[in-house]
């Protein structure tokens, strides 16, 4: 890879900053390319790459899910806990170089996630956002992405891209999904590949993961050191180092569930397991067979602290509460009456919070009648697994029937890999590539819309691919309504209220 370093900081408007340039940088071995750097006017940062042969499109790709507010920095520079601090450039030595500046020792990276390795040599610029903000509720990602065209558009030599596709995973599915609704159509964006995204929108989202503390809350409460004492289902963690409030929030559930070290005691134990059986029971969780226990830390991660991360925030929950659940029957929770019974009547109810409103208006919405330039459409494809057990199937439901509702083109790919967002190298090249197969043939008289068998069959054809590499689903799988798993709430789209 050859490197040259450009050392230029140049004022542009307040919609973006220019940092730095980097010519024939990160570019996949044989193209030529720029790297551009910037940040936003909400306090984003970006990073760029455009082929020197380049086609006019922009592929942009969104990352997951990610609490560490240090994160939010420049490409190649290193984290810092002062935001007015300078800034220390660390493209050579990476962590080394931050080794010593004061209470960090990480190099920030904005990643592509491999994909300008497919993108560049085919000729399209990519590009990724490091968003301005933290978690799962990201009020401003729309805009963070639209700072990445205005640059575009202001930085000479570079201009507006021809046509953009947004991608992202897990989380970056939901900020896909959320700039499919508020980016114009055929003017911000052009086309949209969520892959296996946590597109429930904001209320079902929420909802769904209260109504999994609601199940740990009836478990664990009377469990010394096993509950989390003082912590609302609808409100999280209220953390201000994340790493102390995972390290307490992994043993609090630990001491529950026993996922992590069972008890000494025997009798313990065994009461440890039979309540983290009880809670698959009543919640479905579809961790794998050997490694539920574990994984459930990580959707923990998204319940207790995303929730606070949201929730604390001034600039987004402000502290107020969204949870709701008066009314609701739970005799159908999960897959054992009697104790689907016991816990309808001992559930918390919970009257309707004065975050709701809010979340409900801009926790990331999926109603595609209501997106912006609706009477333009692009094709949508979106690739996730049929056992997905963070980003469930149900979310993925929810989105077809919302494209549906919104007369909207979309195809929906299962993987078969067990796991959230497990995908091979292979599959994300063949699902890209079949996209945009189909992006360039739409407006012909016949568009080469992708299906699972035809992709599948790309994944195959790539070179040195093995059967191994391509796990895709084309049973005639069929995800179960959200409204079947959660009690809905009177307040969701329509799409997630259906049974």
């Amino acid at each position: 890879m050859i490197t040259r370093k450009l050392v230029a900081t140049v004022a542009l408007s307040m919609a973006a900053t220019f940092l730095a340039a980097e010519a024939m940088a990160q570019c996949p071995l044989g193209s030529a390319c720029t790297e551009y750097t910037g940040a936003g006017k909400k306090g984003s940062h970006f990073r760029i790459l455009v082929p020197d042969v380049w086609d006019g499109d922009l592929f942009i790709i969104n990352h997951g899910f990610e609490l560490n507010r240090l994160s939010i920095q420049g490409h190649n520079l290193c984290q810092k806990t002062n935001p007015l601090g300078p800034d220390v450039d660390c493209s050579v030595g990476g962590d080394a170089d931050c080794a010593a500046v004061p209470g960090v020792q990480k190099c920030n990276d904005i990643t592509l996630f491999g994909f300008e390795d497919q993108m560049i040599p085919l000729g399209k610029a990519v590009a990724a956002s490091t968003y301005s903000q933290t978690g799962w509720s990201t009020y401003q990602s729309a805009k963070d992405l639209k700072d990445i065209l205005k640059f575009m558009k202001k930085e000479p030599g570079v201009g507006s891209p021809t046509r953009t596709i947004v991608s992202g995973f897990s989380m970056g599915g939901a900020v896909t999904v959320d700039a499919m609704v508020n980016l114009k159509g055929g003017k911000q964006i052009h086309g949209a590949i969520p892959l296996c995204p946590c597109s429930a929108g904001g209320l079902p989202t929420w909802d769904t993961a209260s109504d999994l503390h609601q199940a740990y809350a009836y478990l664990c409460n009377g469990v010394p050191g096993g509950a989390f004492n003082g912590v609302a289902v609808d409100e999280g963690i209220n953390w201000s180092d994340l790493g102390a409030a995972s390290l307490n929030m992994a043993g609090t559930i630990n001491t529950c569930f026993g996922n992590i070290l069972p008890d000494g005691n025997p009798v313990e134990a065994a009461a440890q397991a039979q309540r983290f059986a009880d809670f698959i029971t009543l919640t479905q969780f579809a961790g794998t067979t050997t490694g539920a226990s574990a994984e459930f830390l990580t959707v923990g991660g998204y319940v207790f602290l995303g929730m606070g991360d949201h929730v604390f925030d001034k600039k987004r929950g402000g502290g107020k509460r969204f949870g709701f659940n008066t009314g609701l029957d739970y005799t159908s929770f999960g897959t054992d009456p009697v104790l689907a019974a016991d816990f309808d009547v001992n559930v918390q109810r919970l009257t309707a919070g004065k975050g709701r409103k809010k979340l409900n208006k801009k926790g990331t919405l999926v109603t595609m009648v209501k997106r912006k330039g609706k009477k333009i459409n692009y094709p949508t494809l979106s690739y996730a697994g049929d056992q997905d057990w963070v980003c469930i199937p149900e979310f993925q439901n929810f989105l077809a029937a919302s494209m549906v509702e919104g007369g909207k083109d979309f195809v929906q790919v299962w993987g078969s890999n067990r796991g959230h967002c497990l995908f091979t190298e292979q599959e994300l090249s063949a699902v890209t590539l079949e996209y945009f197969d189909w992006l360039d043939t739409y407006d012909t008289a016949t568009p080469d819309v992708p299906s699972g068998l035809t992709t599948e069959a790309r994944c195959l054809a790539l070179p040195g691919a093995l059967a191994a590499d391509c796990n895709f689903d084309n049973t005639g799988f069929v995800p179960p309504t959200l409204a079947s798993r959660v009690p809905p709430r009177p307040d969701w789209p329509v799409p997630a209220q259906t049974p």
